[in-house]
């Protein structure tokens, strides 16, 4: 599938004008100018098409994993920021922020903020750019019963090093958490999970019911939305030892005494 797109320009850099058409003609003959680009003159600019692309890109994107979370939204509105900077002599679209608002009509906040990150990087127009995109999110009809409160528990093995910088992030963040090593539980634990999840690699992090991901899905949280703003009740208050975050959790049939895991 393609889509189609002419602009034409006339005359010089400064002085001179274009015209854009699509090839739905939605847009049929818009002007665009040096002045409406670097200026405020009127007329449009690339920077201002990009922008509505991606809006419109990213809120379809989000629609669709909405909806593969089983989340019915109501309105998603997304506005894009298109940054443009003159670096080492050229210019330069440096980063895109994307301010997302949406009505889920009383959706839980932690499925929202999976399906806002994951969008992002599913994006079409997000993939295309190689500048930078920041993820801005409001929740505008939250679910009064929030996650914030829910058991942050990860899944790992004993001697995986991706477990250990999962557990390193959610420490360094304040946030507590349950450890439920599968080399040390029944094989019935593990079997399990993967009925749960589809998956056999670890790290796996659940927040509450819902199913984070792996390492890397936890780093996308982060940079996205901030562990700590997202759990935060999590990481505030209910820490007895500021050294002990995590705890390795000890499941019915497990020889294993629980112990505390600490930095």
């Amino acid at each position: 599938m393609k889509r189609n797109a002419n602009a034409t320009w006339d005359g010089r850099l400064k002085s001179g004008h274009g015209q854009i058409t699509t090839e739905s003609e939605v847009l049929k003959d818009a002007s665009y100018s040096f002045s409406s680009r670097f200026e405020k003159g009127k007329g449009t600019n690339p920077e201002e098409l990009l922008g509505a692309a991606h809006a419109a890109c990213y809120s379809m994107a989000l629609a669709n994993e909405l909806e593969a979370a089983h989340l019915s939204p109501t309105k998603i509105e997304t506005q894009a920021s298109v940054r443009i900077d003159l670096l080492e002599g050229k210019w330069t679209i440096q980063e895109v922020d994307l301010f997302l608002k949406a009505n889920l009509e009383g959706a839980p906040s932690v499925p929202f903020l999976l399906a806002a990150s994951r969008a992002k990087a599913n994006c079409p127009i997000s993939r295309v750019l190689l500048s930078k995109v920041n993820l801005h999110t409001e929740l505008q009809d939250q679910h009064p019963d929030s996650e914030t409160d829910a058991d942050v528990v990860i899944y790992t093995s004993t001697y995986c090093q991706i477990c250990g910088q999962a557990k390193t992030l959610l420490e360094s963040k304040g946030i507590r958490y349950r450890e439920i090593d599968l080399d040390v539980e029944p094989s019935e634990e593990a079997d399990a999970l993967k009925k749960k999840t589809g998956l056999t690699s670890v790290p796996q992090i659940f927040v509450g019911e819902h199913f984070i991901g792996s390492y890397q899905d936890l780093i996308q949280l982060d940079e996205d939305h901030g562990l700590d703003r997202l759990l935060k009740t999590k990481a505030r208050g209910d820490i007895s030892n500021g050294n002990e975050y995590g705890i390795r959790y000890k499941t019915e049939g497990s020889t294993k005494s629980s112990e505390h895991a600490s930095r």
